[in-house]
């Protein structure tokens, strides 16, 4: 059984992990604990969780110091500034929209 404070979410070949804490170790705790049960149920049904794809984002209100990796298995997951969400990337800070707004003006800009 998952945490309480932990939501998985699945589209198509794509799932997502959320948990939430106001402490950073018990957050770790409950992330890891979370993946440990996903990964446990994925393999019960003949499946895996792609390490190559993983990506591991912290949000807060303050300033995050934890920069430790996730440990899947054998493999470490970094976190990272940002997280693309299908299609919509989520900055870090403060839950921005900046890097997918830059990226759409990129798109949007006429060719030179």
């Amino acid at each position: 059984m998952l945490p309480k404070n932990a939501h998985v979410v699945s589209y198509a070949d794509n799932t997502y992990v959320s948990v939430s804490n106001e402490n950073m170790d018990e957050l770790r705790s409950s992330l890891n604990n979370t993946m440990q049960i996903h990964n446990e149920y994925l393999k019960s049904i003949g499946m895996v969780t792609n390490v190559n794809k993983t990506e591991l984002t912290f949000f807060s209100r303050s300033e995050i110091q934890d920069t430790s990796p996730l440990v899947i298995g054998p493999d470490l997951v970094k976190p990272q500034n940002s997280i693309k969400v299908l299609g919509i990337t989520f900055d870090q800070d403060q839950l921005s929209w900046k890097s997918h707004a830059s990226k759409l003006k990129q798109r949007a800009s006429p060719w030179p």
